[in-house]
């Protein structure tokens, strides 16, 4: 996906007013440490949840059999007070699905607790596309030709001796195009060529990667390295969503999956030619240069991508064991962009201006991608098209996490649950964001991934707080948005201490 020019405005949709706190005032005592764990505040779900149809307004079809509360007087005695007084879904969309959850209710649940619907701007809500694998998984669902390609590759196995279901290049030979197995798909109706044969490479849909800029994969990914659930996923997607392309993260840093695969070739193999085989769109791998720092692997896996079906191949110049403090080798980028052709390869690894672009595209290589200079400055890719350096001022910034609550709060919910969970997104953010560091205090250009913020900041209270790398002033900067934490909050971070700072 391609970023977008322009850095985001403030919002127009309604969430609490973000405020400078009193505490920063001068003269205001610091900002104590957080205690950091993995522990959960300890909230029992049935006390504050109600019925899915009860808080909505609705009366339960489960009747006493529902295992969550239905008593509201007990349950509003127990529930968090509210946060602000305008919902971002009854904003957007007309109606709450939370009801009296919501934690914005007074916008739209009066004394009698009913849940009131906006005729005018109620509207249908389109389907959310990045959705979670589990929920994906969660329903039955007959993949077809995912089952048809595995059922013949048993064949094949069974008639040439093969042990253990390989996808290697001997035996894949042996597949015609046109499937020899009895389909296990029930058709209805006149049959065509596109439900018989499969589409030749030539006939795929096109990869277009010429002068465009693309952000690494920050979020949600589905992890496995079995072979046919990563086809079956492939398979989903392609009838399901509308996409350029799938991405196999090879440079995920999980043991016996993501970089491991470098080491299993025959599995990693079996993996991108069941995907490319059930996927009409094409399928691109990102890899580390290898495991440990004593040898790089890439340079003997990268030729054969191609081969199996590969159409894009990104590389990160550091091997699994190396931290992220210490800088990407882009000599063997440039290496591997060269042994790559014509398959064009992507770089990825201390990308943080302009002019690291520059400097990278002399190695040869087809173009960048960009992760955690996205998350420091997300306007990353208007320097880089504009070659300028951009300041953005606190307030700019404010305004961003603004836009980001609202948005977490459309997606994840205005309950409790998704009030928390909009909460943890931004503090795992602003984990990156504090190390921001404005043009005007920079010592020397371009930035560097290893640049350490001067911390010493005065007269704008709002750039000592989002500039402060305490958690307990992260936690502060949550709560403009999203209300106090409950008593016992614990906020553990997922990041990897090795890259920080940034």
């Amino acid at each position: 996906m391609e970023a977008s020019g322009e850095p985001p405005k403030a919002s127009q949709r309604s969430s609490p007013e973000a405020d400078v706190p009193e505490s920063l005032e001068p003269g205001a005592p610091p900002a104590q440490p957080l205690k950091l764990s993995s522990a959960q505040p300890e909230t029992s779900k049935r006390s504050r949840q109600l019925g899915n149809l009860c808080f909505t307004g609705e009366e339960c079809l489960f009747g006493s059999e529902c295992p969550w509360q239905h008593n509201l007087e007990k349950y509003l005695a127990t529930k968090p007070p509210d946060i602000g007084d305008c919902c971002i879904l009854f904003s957007l969309f007309g109606k709450c699905r939370f009801g009296i959850a919501c934690r914005f209710g007074g916008a739209h649940s009066g004394q009698d607790c009913q849940n009131p619907v906006s005729k005018e701007l109620c509207v249908v809500k389109p389907d959310v596309k990045n959705q979670h694998i589990h929920k994906i998984t969660a329903k039955p669902v007959v993949f077809y030709k995912s089952t048809d390609y595995l059922k013949c590759l048993r064949k094949v196995e069974t008639e040439m001796g093969i042990p253990d279901l390989d996808f290697t290049s001997d035996s894949l030979s042996e597949i015609p195009p046109v499937m020899p197995c009895e389909s296990s798909q029930k058709t209805v109706g006149v049959l065509t060529d596109e439900d018989l044969i499969r589409l030749r490479p030539c006939e795929k849909k096109k990869l277009d990667v010429l002068g465009k800029l693309y952000l690494s994969p920050l979020g949600e990914l589905g992890v496995s390295s079995a072979p046919h659930r990563m086809i079956k996923c492939s398979e989903y997607f392609n009838e399901r969503i509308q996409v350029d392309f799938l991405e196999i993260n090879d440079g995920d840093l999980n043991t016996g999956r993501g970089c491991d695969l470098m080491l299993d070739p025959i599995k990693f193999e079996q993996i991108v030619r069941g995907m490319d085989y059930v996927s009409n769109v094409p399928i691109t791998v990102k890899l580390r240069s290898g495991i440990s720092p004593q040898k790089n692997l890439a340079h003997t896996v990268i030729p054969k991508l191609h081969h199996w079906g590969a159409a894009m191949v990104t590389l990160h110049g550091r091997p699994k064991e190396i931290p992220m403090s210490e800088p990407a080798d882009w000599n063997y980028i440039s290496h591997c962009a060269h042994i790559a052709r014509p398959m064009p390869l992507f770089g990825n690894g201390d990308i943080f201006s302009f002019e690291d672009v520059i400097k990278a595209k002399e190695t040869g290589i087809s173009g960048v991608t960009i992760a955690r200079a996205a998350l420091v400055k997300p306007w990353i890719f208007t320097e880089i098209k504009e070659m300028r350096h951009w300041d953005i001022s606190a307030r700019e910034r404010l305004d961003m996490l603004k836009d980001f609550t609202a948005y977490g709060l459309e997606y994840w919910g205005t309950d409790t649950n998704g009030v928390e969970k909009t909460r943890a997104a931004l503090l795992q953010w602003l984990y990156y964001l504090c190390s921001y560091i404005p043009v005007g205090l920079r010592e020397h250009f371009p930035p560097q991934s290893g640049d350490e913020h001067p911390l010493f900041l005065s007269g704008d209270y709002l750039e000592v707080l989002l500039s402060s790398q305490k958690v307990t002033d992260m936690v502060k900067i949550s709560e403009m948005f999203l209300g106090p934490v409950s008593p016992g909050f614990t906020f553990p971070l997922e990041h990897d201490e090795n890259g920080y700072p940034l």
